[in-house]
Order: C-alpha cells, then structure tokens, then sequence
C-alpha cells in the first residue's frame, strides 16, 4: 500500500505545483490498484478516499466543468468488463441519456425499477468503497429526478388551471368567489410561483370550478387513477422528502447514510455464512449515523 500512497502524494505536488494533471491519469492508477486485489477493506477505503480528493483536486485546479457524477462515471469504466453488474451500466447509460433532458413519471418509474434489480449486483459484485460510492451517485441522481419531474407537474398544472378557468369563462376574481381560494393566490399558481396546492385548496378549486375532486388530484398526481394513494418504497419514502429526527432536519449525510442502511439491510443474504460481516457492516453504517447525528 506504501507504494499507491507515494505514487498519489506524487501527483499531489505536482498538481500543487501548477504542473498539468489529466483524470485518467488518476483512473489508470485506481484500475492498477483494484487489479492486485490485496488490499484490506481499511486500505482500500484510505486509498479510495485520498484518490477521490486527488480527482477533486484535478477538477479545481484544471478549472474544469467537471461534475462529481461524471467523475464517477469515469471511474465506473474500471468495470465495464464484469459481466455480472452489466445491468448497473445500463442504468448509468440510462440516467446518461435523460440527465438533461425533461423526464416523465413512466421514465423515472422505469429507471427506479431498473435500480431496484441493480441493488443486490452492486452489493455481490462491487468492493466496500465502490459499492458505497455507487449508491450514494445514484441516489443523489434520482432525486434529481423526482425534483425536476415535481416542478414539470407544477408548471403544467398552472397553463391547466388556467385554460379550465378561461374554457369556464371565470375571471380570476369570479373564481374566487366560486371556490373560497383568493384570486391572487389562484393567479401565482397558473403563473408557476406557487408550489401545488394543498389538498384541500385543490378540491376548493375543483369545486368552484365544477370538476369533480378526483379530476384535480389526478392532474396533481397525488391519487394513481385508482383513486388510490400512490405508493412509494422505503428506499423512495426517505430518498425524496425531507423529515426530522429527534425535532431536527436531517442532513443530507445522515439520509445518505439511512438509505444505506435501507438498502444494505433489504439486501442482506442473512444467511448463516453471512450474518455476521453483515451484521458488523449494519453497525458500522450505524456508527456513522450516530457521529453525524
């Protein structure tokens, strides 16, 4: 290990004395090392992480628009030759294609199904470090995700609402009057300044409106055409809202590291040749909860 640390030490200063350093320079020394497959978990995670501030350093110093996931989508090349995590790439190639793109409900859907059978590989496949790495990205980009697909609904349900009010032949004032909602609020929701009204001012509007509740809470996707409560997973429950412990917003590390608890223990084996590294591994994301917390 003495050797990797130097090498990386290495680039440090050359980096820090302007000399020009190249990303896949620092790739082809993390294939290397992952290529000995001799390292202990604790070595491989110092070396992971002092590479990891290495790629930063690069990205600073060269004055790059280089984001973190493109970043990890370089290192993740490492690993295009295991033929068993073949459905990870695909979703990388997935999330790829739509990242600046406008998504729809069923492509997000799609994706999220796509990474649910994707979990279990990257746990079988992927050492400690890469398979943190891996959920945390990915994460992080189907939240993303969720956040630009609420504000398309948002932004559609305003021009909605407006042209049902116009085809109602309703000024705003009259629509007031019809629903009990003030016409300024109903006007910085057509114009997308509002977020998506509560429940109730939804089916106060789809009273005045002379629509039936269902109709607007379905514009609103907040019921499925069931009539039923739209369903998330744990995983997505947690991913997508913000909520507190012990009366406190949780921070973006102490999600992280509660979707990882998540995720590790919807995955465990729990099998009697793995119950117990995976009972040490569960305590360990605990620990790390506990010192952020």
């Amino acid at each position: 290990m003495k050797k990797y640390i130097e090498e990386i030490e290495k680039i440090e200063l050359k980096i820090n004395n302007n000399n020009k350093v190249k990303l896949k320079e620092i790739i082809e020394i993390e294939k290397e090392i992952r290529e000995r497959q001799d390292l202990t978990e604790e070595e491989e995670l110092l070396i992971s992480n002092k590479l990891t501030n290495l790629k930063q350093l690069v990205k600073d110093k060269n004055n790059s628009i280089v984001t973190k996931w493109d970043i990890f989508v370089l290192e993740m090349e490492n690993f295009r030759d295991i033929k068993e995590i073949k459905p990870l790439y695909e979703l990388i190639d997935y999330i790829n294609e739509k990242k600046n793109d406008t998504i729809t409900k069923t492509e997000l859907e799609e994706m999220e199904g796509l990474y649910s059978r994707v979990i279990p590989l990257i746990h079988d496949n992927l050492t400690y470090s890469y398979r943190d790495r891996t959920i945390t990205e990915i994460n992080k980009k189907l939240k993303l995700f969720h956040k630009r697909l609420d504000r398309v609904v948002e932004d559609d349900f305003g021009s909605w609402l407006k042209a049902l009010r116009k085809s109602k032949g309703y000024s705003l004032k009259q629509l007031e009057l019809q629903s009990g909602v003030t016409a300024s609020y109903i006007n910085r929701l057509e114009r997308g300044e509002r977020k998506t009204p509560s429940v109730p001012v939804a089916e106060s509007l789809a009273k005045g409106l002379g629509i039936s509740s269902e109709e607007i809470l379905l514009k609103l996707k907040l019921i499925t055409p069931n009539k039923s409560k739209q369903n998330l997973s744990l995983f997505n429950l947690v991913n997508i809202n913000d909520f507190t412990i012990k009366e406190e917003l949780v921070t973006k590390e102490q999600k992280e590291n509660i979707l990882k608890l998540i995720t590790f223990i919807t995955n465990a084996k729990w099998s009697n040749e793995t119950k117990i590294n995976e009972t040490l591994r569960i305590v360990e994301i605990i620990d790390k909860l506990k010192t952020i917390s």
